[in-house]
């Protein structure tokens, strides 16, 4: 049941509302024999004027049952349910009247309660609102009844379960979506639109990708993507090999994710084959004259200032190629990195040391 009140000042307007009602029916009065609104307001008046310092002199109540239990009730309950709530509030000397509303399926109570008392006294009106939602509960429990509190924490396990359910079947269909081995974030995207979900960046100050949120077409439910699991957030995402090929940047903590990725993935790899096929041409050419390959260049334990630089300036970018949108931009960056490696080519042997082809280059240089 829940319990409502405050002070007002219309108080025929609001007693010929309650009382007018169609299927309103009085319950219950106390202390006054008027028929109408403005009669009923005249007779608190006579009280009222004992007290000039307030101005909303009303009380006015509304108790509502939950519609289950309002179906249930007769007038004799609402009277009870009256009753109760003007002692446990002090209010029952007080001049009152009662209606209950029977619409819509969904009965209730008004209660019109005048707040001086017949010496002059005014009521303490504060938290009005709050005591009567309290005082409401009480009523409820002491009569089997369905109180607020329990409705709303019926409606919060409800809707957990509910919550569930949905973060579940968009789990599941995330999962169908890597099956098909999407190579991009917008070709995840479009994978997960076609099952009926709405996949958004979400976007920081800085203009930068931070994640992703996900709305059910279906339910309007949205979530963050890492609430629904957090194999779905924006950092294992690119852990499981999807690029940033949207309008955004990502922010500073998936570009170090992103750059770790790259950095394993092409340490992991024989150096020969991440070399792209404009720079491996190059370099066979140069090796022609006895200089040694770039293979066999990196593939060594303690390397020359100049053999870090190369690491540092040309095997970073070129991890990095995998990213740039545009194929301009590839053929600029490999082109850097051919005159890269013709500088590499100078370095002397006596400069290389023994080889070992277990280098780790983010342990040893901080790559």
């Amino acid at each position: 049941m829940v319990g409502k009140a405050k002070s007002i000042g219309h108080t025929s307007n609001a007693i010929d509302y309650g009382k007018d009602k169609l299927n309103a029916e009085e319950i219950t009065r106390h202390n006054v024999i008027g028929s109408t609104g403005l009669e009923i307001e005249n007779e608190f008046k006579v009280y009222q004027n004992l007290n000039s310092n307030t101005r909303l002199n009303t009380l006015s109540v509304v108790l509502s049952p939950e519609p289950e239990d309002g179906r249930k009730l007769t007038n004799e309950d609402f009277k009870q349910i009256t009753e109760s709530y003007l002692e446990k509030m002090n209010l029952k000397e007080h001049q009152h009247i009662a209606y209950v509303h029977k619409d819509r399926d969904h009965n209730h109570l008004h209660i019109y309660v005048n707040r001086i008392d017949n010496k002059g006294n005014a009521y303490n009106d504060s938290f009005i609102g709050k005591k009567t939602s309290q005082k409401a509960n009480e009523i409820a429990k002491e009569k089997g009844l369905i109180s607020a509190r329990d409705k709303m924490f019926q409606n919060i396990e409800k809707n957990r379960n509910e919550l569930k359910e949905i973060k579940a079947e968009i789990y599941k269909k995330h999962q169908e979506v890597l099956k098909q081995n999407p190579q991009s974030f917008q070709n995840w995207i479009n994978q997960m639109d076609l099952k009926g979900l709405e996949v958004k960046p979400t976007i920081n100050k800085q203009g930068q990708i931070q994640g992703f949120r996900i709305l059910d077409k279906e339910t309007k439910k949205d979530f963050k993507a890492s609430e629904i699991h957090r194999s779905m957030s924006a950092s294992n995402l690119i852990k499981s090999g999807l690029k940033n090929d949207l309008n955004h940047n990502l922010d500073t903590t998936l570009k170090r994710v992103q750059s770790k990725q790259i950095s394993k993935s092409y340490l992991n790899k024989n150096l020969g084959n991440t070399i792209p096929k404009g720079i491996k041409k190059e370099i066979s050419q140069l090796s022609r004259n006895g200089s040694k390959s770039v293979s066999q260049a990196v593939g060594k334990q303690k390397m020359s200032q100049q053999e870090f630089k190369y690491l540092k300036t040309v095997l970073k970018p070129m991890a990095e190629i995998e990213l740039k949108n545009t194929e301009e931009q590839r053929l600029e960056s490999i082109s850097k990195d051919i005159e890269y490696a013709k500088n590499l080519q100078k370095i002397e042997d006596a400069q290389i040391d023994k080889p070992n082809n277990n280098l780790k280059l983010e342990q040893d240089y901080g790559i």
